[in-house]
Formats: structure tokens, sequence, C-alpha cells
């Protein structure tokens, strides 16, 4: 069985959010209902979220590859 909740990183102004959205079933009953948070600067991230900044970094890199 899949995951019904799509979820990546990004960063705006030097911010790290968390992106969630319904994928699958669920979103073909309740629409995706995206949402964006807000968890902490990226100066806190590189020593209390290092994996989620990777992950947040190497997608803005091949967005802007791209």
């Amino acid at each position: 069985m899949s995951s019904q909740i799509e979820v990546w990183y990004f960063i705006k102004d030097n911010i790290l959010y968390r992106h969630t959205e319904l994928d699958g079933y669920q979103a073909m009953r309740h629409g995706s209902r995206p949402h964006n948070e807000a968890l902490m600067s990226v100066e806190e991230a590189k020593v209390k979220m290092p994996r989620q900044l990777k992950l947040a970094l190497e997608e803005e890199y091949e967005f802007k590859k791209d």
C-alpha cells in the first residue's frame, strides 16, 4: 500500500518549510489539501534537521537546473 500523504521540504526567505498534501485515493475523495508549515531557520536546521535541510537543498537545485 502506498502513502496517502506526499511530503517535501523547501526553503523560502531563509526558513525551512514542510509541504504536505493528500495523494492517491485520499486526494480523489477530499482534494489535495496542500499545507505549508514553517519549521525553523536554515541555521537552526543545520543542527536540528540536517536530513530535511539536505532534501530541501536538493529539491531547490533540481528546480533551478530545469
